[in-house]
Formats: structure tokens, sequence, C-alpha cells
């Protein structure tokens, strides 16, 4: 079965990020910013006791940062870390929303795992759920591994797909990180999610071996 193909909802939203950063009067501010971010991530990245960053992630932490802090991509699109496990996507995440409540502390950011985001329906948990359908940026960790369906109130229920489509047509920014690339994940939960997930998301690709110990 192949992808559906759609436009990206163009109906304009409140642009979540600030419009002071100006970068090219003020590289000082640039570099500053740049270095916090690499410290609130920079662990996932150590090998043998020795700080390793590669060129993918030095370009991969850049992206995301122009990401939180530049227009360079539409309000509504969130990174996607892809790749093996170990290399660093979980850790990454979790500085991203570090970044984020600290710089822009009126805009409300959820973590949650996924396995965590399926227990939240078979739980019933309704406060947990609507959190994660009304705040500004969520971002789902370990996509992939929870479980598909679970019964909610007597009726089988899609959790990740219940969430993402509510967010997508809400048009908020949903981050993702997963052990699977977009196609695997079209695969787990129908083309429908793929569709939205690949005009929603862009990829950050988490290459290497794991750097667990």
């Amino acid at each position: 079965m192949q992808p559906m193909q759609s436009k990206y909802p163009t109906a304009s939203v409140r642009d979540w990020r600030k419009n002071e950063w100006d970068f090219e009067n003020s590289p000082l501010l640039e570099l500053t910013l740049k270095h916090e971010f690499v410290g609130y991530v920079k662990e996932a990245f150590y090998t043998d006791g020795k700080l390793v960053l590669s060129d993918t992630d030095r370009l991969n932490m850049t992206k995301m940062f122009y990401w939180m802090t530049t227009k360079n991509e539409p309000a509504n699109v969130a990174p996607f870390l892809t790749g093996t496990w170990g290399t660093g996507k979980s850790v990454t995440m979790k500085g991203i929303i570090k970044f984020i409540d600290k710089h822009y502390p009126e805009i409300s950011t959820m973590y949650i795992l996924a396995q965590d985001l399926a227990e939240a329906f078979k739980d019933y948990d309704s406060v947990t759920i609507n959190r994660m359908k009304t705040v500004t940026i969520l971002a789902i960790d370990d996509v992939g591994k929870e479980a598909k369906t679970v019964q909610y109130f007597g009726n089988e229920e899609h959790p990740f797909h219940n969430i993402i489509m509510h967010r997508y047509d809400k048009r908020k920014p949903t981050m993702l990180t997963s052990n699977d690339n977009l196609e695997a994940l079209g695969k787990i939960y129908g083309w429908e999610i793929y569709d939205r997930l690949r005009q929603a998301t862009f990829e950050i690709k988490c290459e290497g071996k794991s750097r667990r110990k």
C-alpha cells in the first residue's frame, strides 16, 4: 500500500518562538545559546570518558538549535529523532525541552514515554490524555514499542494514533524519538499517520554505535 498524499494544512498559527533572536547583530548571543544547548545534551555523546561529536552530531544539533530559535521551520513542525539504540535520541530530546522551558517560559511542554502514553489510555487517565492533546509542545520518546491498541471504556483505542491525529488537526508540534524510521512507523500505525508525520516533522538521524556502557 502506498502512502497517502495530501497537502499540509496552511492555516496560520501563532509562532511559539520569540522574535528577539537577532543573531546577525549579536554573534555572541548565538554562540552563548548554542554552547548552553550543547551543555544540555552532551552527556549523550561521551565515549570512553571523552566528549566525541561527529560532524553529523554537530549538524543535528545545529538543525535543532535553529528550529528552537528561528522560523526556518513552521511552528507546527518538530524534530523526529531516529536511529539505533544508544545514540543519544532521548537525552537530546530532554535537552530540547530544558532549553525551551528556560527560554520560552510562556510555552507549555510535556515529555512522555510512548509506553506511558498507551498506559494513560488503558488506565482512563483523562488528565494525562488531555494534557498530551493540549500542551503546546509534546515530546514522545521511544515510539514504536508501546501497545498499539488498548481497551478504553470497553472500546478498542489506538493511543498514539489518537494523539497524533488530534495534535495534527490543532497544528501543535509533536517531537518524536524512535528506533524506527518514518516508513517503518507507517507500517506500524498506518499510512494515514505516516502522511501526517511526514509533513509535521523533520528527520534527525542519530548515527553511530551505542554509547551506553
